[in-house]
């Protein structure tokens, strides 16, 4: 949070800013296309620098009317020279265009998405149609409030006639808008201070005695196969771990290679295996479904 000292500091900084920035000279046509072929040409760097300090306050005024979103104006102005300094980098003095004509459309993009990403932790904005919509609602809203009437201003076909789109589009972007994001920290209600919304968010977690069970069971059917291998001979263990109990199973060919035997008489002798282990397991696996859970018990 800002303190009084912190604001006035800010605020002194912007105005040396903006005073700094009126101090540049508006550069003459003849002027802005010589200096435009210097960079484009020879990557001229102080051609560069010029056709940048020029337009400081350009972008000031076109940050300025955006003040009115919620974001500081000190940071609407940093995010228009970064498209300021993208449109001279790419600005083509043979189309005989004003830098500022062309530039208006990089500067109008960064802000855009600069102000769409601090007014929401949600990701909007990401198709043409709703960048579209996101820059000219506003705009609409107000023609037809002015010359049809509040009920046109608030109805997404009428919004979405006058703008020649689709209207689920209108409808998408006029939610978007009218939600907020809720800290999770925010109080419940005024009346209860100690009570935030993250404490209304059902944890999916298994409870801790539910954590324990598991772990419980987890632990019987592990001394429960323990007893049940230890039945198996050697040969009948190292099939059905090379087969059951490791992440690259082994295959059969290689298995009765390893013993000398046929690929079918190790597939013969893992089933075999898998029986006795059946069967010594049946116990275990009763008295398992047997035992009431503690949900159960409680």
């Amino acid at each position: 949070m800002k303190t009084p000292a912190t604001r006035s500091s800010y605020r002194s900084a912007l105005d040396h800013y903006l005073a700094e920035a009126g101090k540049h000279p508006v550069l003459s046509r003849e002027e802005e296309q010589e200096l435009g072929k210097r960079w484009a040409e020879h990557r001229d760097r102080d051609a560069f620098d010029k056709l940048v300090r020029s337009n400081l306050r350009f972008v000031i005024k076109v940050a300025a009317a955006q003040r009115n979103r919620g974001v500081p104006l000190e940071d609407l102005i940093q995010e228009g020279n970064l498209g300021l300094i993208q449109a001279v980098e790419k600005f083509d003095p043979r189309r005989k265009v004003r830098l500022l004509t062309y530039a208006l459309w990089w500067i109008r993009a960064y802000l855009r998405k600069y102000i769409m990403r601090q007014n929401s932790m949600v990701k909007f904005g990401t198709t043409r149609a709703h960048r579209r919509m996101l820059s000219n609602l506003g705009r609409a809203q107000k023609h037809l409030a002015r010359h049809v009437g509040a009920e046109a201003a608030a109805d997404p076909e009428s919004i979405a006639r006058l703008m020649n789109v689709d209207a689920d589009c209108v409808r998408e972007v006029m939610w978007f808008r009218a939600m907020q994001d809720v800290s999770l920290n925010a109080p419940v209600s005024d009346d209860v201070d100690d009570v935030e919304m993250q404490d209304r968010i059902p944890d999916p977690n298994p409870l801790p005695d539910q954590h324990i069970e598991d772990a419980d069971m987890s632990r019987a059917a592990s001394e429960a196969v323990d007893r049940a291998m230890a039945r198996l001979d050697h040969r009948e263990r190292t099939i059905i771990n090379g087969r059951l109990l490791t992440d690259e199973p082994m295959t059969l060919q290689d298995l009765g290679q390893q013993y000398g035997i046929s690929r079918e008489r190790a597939r013969q002798i893992e089933q075999t295996a898998k029986m006795r282990l059946r069967r010594a397991l049946s116990p275990a696996r009763r008295a398992m479904e047997a035992e009431p859970t503690m949900s159960e018990a409680a």
